[in-house]
This record gives C-alpha cells, structure tokens and sequence, in this order.
C-alpha cells in the first residue's frame, strides 16, 4: 500500500516523471510566492512613505514660499 501510493505520487528526483518534476517546481512556488509577496508589500509600504515624504516636502515648500 505504501508503494503504491509511492508510485502514485512521484516527489521528483530519480526515476521520476514529467510529474514529479511539476511537483518540484509547484513546491518552489509555494516557498517562494509568500517571499515575493512579502516583498512586494515591504516595497510598496517603502513607496508610500516615500511618496508621503515628497508630498510633505512639496507642500511645506509651497507654504514657504507663500509666506
């Protein structure tokens, strides 16, 4: 029973299929996606502030300029 179900889902590695490969790579997505979306928040969290800090620093410009 425990070969078979061996057989059936092949990980990757020696002996295996086109499946176990798509196996291996579907597994690497799966480490690797939360990564990327992690830093893909990180960068965009960096881009808000720093569009916040331009959008300060432009208007204290202009309230200084006004003055």
């Amino acid at each position: 029973m425990l070969l078979y179900i061996n057989r059936a889902r092949p990980e990757g590695g020696r002996g295996a299929g086109a499946e176990g490969r798509s196996n291996q790579i579907s597994n690497f997505l799966l480490i690797i996606n939360p990564l990327f979306t992690a830093v893909s928040v990180v960068i965009f969290k960096i881009f808000l502030i720093f569009f916040f800090f331009l959008l300060l620093l432009f208007t204290s410009c202009v309230y200084v300029g006004n003055l």
